[in-house]
C-alpha cells in the first residue's frame, strides 16, 4: 500500500510540473502574440522564440521530474527519438518551408509591402512567417504562398519605397524621337505615373524600342496603374495617327504584289522569332524550377549526412547548382526583355 502511495505521490508530482511547464508555454505564447501583433515582418522570431520556449520547457519538466538519474535519462533519450521520428516520418513541406523561408528573412530579398509577381500569384506583402507569405491579391483577396514555392519560382519585387511601373513599345524609324517621347510621358501623366522618364531600349532593324517606366506612390495601385499606362500610351500612339509594329504607315510603300508578298514574309517571320523566343523563355524557367527543386533536395540530404566524405559530393553538387541558378536567372531575365521588345 505504502508503494502504491509513493506511485501516485510522484505521478501528481510529475502531471503537477508538466501542467505548469504547459501554462507558461501558453502564456508565453500569448505573450508574444501580443508583442508581435503590429509587427507582420517579425513573425518568424515569434515562431523561432516559441519553438526554442516549448522544447527548454519540456525538458526541464523531465529533469525535474522527482524520478532515478536512469529514468531521467531515458525520458530525455525517448525525448531526442520521439523529435527525430516526428521530424523523419512528417511531411517535407514543412521542414523545406520553414528552411526556405529562414533563408528569406536572411538575404532580405522580401520585405511586408513589397509587390511580387511569382508564376500565378500577384500582389503585396502583408505577412511573412517560417511556413509561408500572405499576399493581398487584389480582387482575389488574401492568398498564402508557402517559403518552397518562392524559392524555387523567379520573383519580380517591386520594394514598397519604390514602386515603378513600366511599359515598352516598338514604332518606326520614320517617326520623330521627339513626338513619341511627348506622347509617352504624356500617357505617364494621365496614368498617374510620377517621375516619368522615356528610353530608347534598343534599335532594331526596322524599329525603335522605346520605355516609359516611373514610379507609384501607393504601392497597392501598381496593378491598376500598369494597366492605365499600357491603355493611355495604345490611346495616345493611335490618335496620333502612329502604328506599332514594323513600320509606320507612310514607310510602307503601296506598288507591287512583290513588295507586298516581302512585308507579309518579313511580318511572319517577326511572328515566329517571337513564338521560338516564347518557346526558350518557357524551357528555361522549367529549368530553373527543376534546378531549385534539386538544390532543396541536396540541402536536406546534407543536413542528414552530417560530417565526413559523404558530404563532399553533395556540396560540389550544391555549389554547381547554385552556379546553375544563377546563370539561370540572368538568361531568363535577358529572354523577357528580348520577348517584350520582339
Amino acid at each position: 500500500m505504502a508503494e502504491l502511495l509513493d506511485h501516485l505521490i510522484i505521478f501528481g508530482i510529475s502531471l503537477g510540473i508538466i501542467i505548469v511547464f504547459s501554462g507558461l508555454v501558453f502564456l508565453a505564447h500569448i505573450g508574444l502574440t501580443r508583442l508581435f501583433a503590429d509587427k507582420p515582418d517579425r513573425q518568424h522570431y515569434r515562431q523561432l522564440i516559441l519553438i526554442a520556449t516549448g522544447l527548454f520547457a519540456l525538458t526541464l519538466a523531465f529533469i525535474l521530474i522527482p524520478v532515478s538519474d536512469t529514468t531521467q535519462g531515458q525520458l530525455l533519450g525517448f525525448l531526442g527519438i520521439f523529435l527525430g521520428a516526428a521530424i523523419a516520418f512528417s511531411s517535407a513541406n514543412p521542414i523545406a518551408n520553414i528552411i526556405s523561408g529562414i533563408s528569406l528573412r536572411a538575404s532580405r530579398e522580401l520585405a511586408i509591402g513589397d509587390y511580387i509577381e511569382s508564376a500565378d500569384y500577384r500582389g503585396r506583402i502583408v505577412q511573412m512567417d517560417l511556413l509561408g507569405v500572405v499576399i493581398a491579391a487584389g480582387e482575389q483577396g488574401t492568398a498564402n504562398i508557402p517559403n518552397v514555392y518562392l524559392a524555387a519560382n523567379p520573383v519580380s519585387r517591386n520594394s514598397a519605397m519604390d514602386a515603378r511601373v513600366q511599359t515598352g513599345v516598338s514604332v518606326g524609324y520614320d517617326w520623330p524621337r521627339g513626338q513619341i517621347e511627348e506622347i509617352l510621358l504624356q500617357a505617364a501623366k494621365d496614368a498617374n505615373v510620377d517621375e516619368a522618364v522615356v528610353e530608347i531600349g534598343s534599335l532594331e532593324d526596322f524599329t525603335v524600342v522605346y520605355r516609359v517606366c516611373g514610379r507609384v506612390a501607393d504601392i497597392d495601385q501598381l496593378t491598376k496603374c500598369q494597366l492605365a499606362l499600357r491603355a493611355a500610351v495604345l490611346d495616345g500612339l493611335q490618335n496620333a495617327g502612329i502604328t506599332i509594329g514594323v513600320y509606320a504607315p507612310a514607310a510602307v510603300p503601296q506598288s507591287s504584289g512583290m513588295d507586298v508578298k516581302a512585308r507579309q514574309a518579313e511580318l511572319d517571320n517577326v511572328a515566329a522569332n517571337k513564338e521560338q523566343k516564347a518557346n526558350e523563355l518557357e524551357k528555361l524557367k522549367n529549368e530553373y524550377t527543376g534546378m531549385s527543386q534539386r538544390l532543396i533536395e541536396v540541402e536536406h540530404e546534407l543536413r542528414e549526412a552530417g560530417p565526413g566524405e559523404k558530404r563532399k559530393p553533395l556540396n560540389l553538387e550544391k555549389k554547381k547548382l547554385e552556379a546553375k541558378l544563377l546563370r539561370t536567372e540572368k538568361e531568363i531575365a535577358k529572354a523577357e526583355a528580348m520577348l517584350e521588345a520582339a
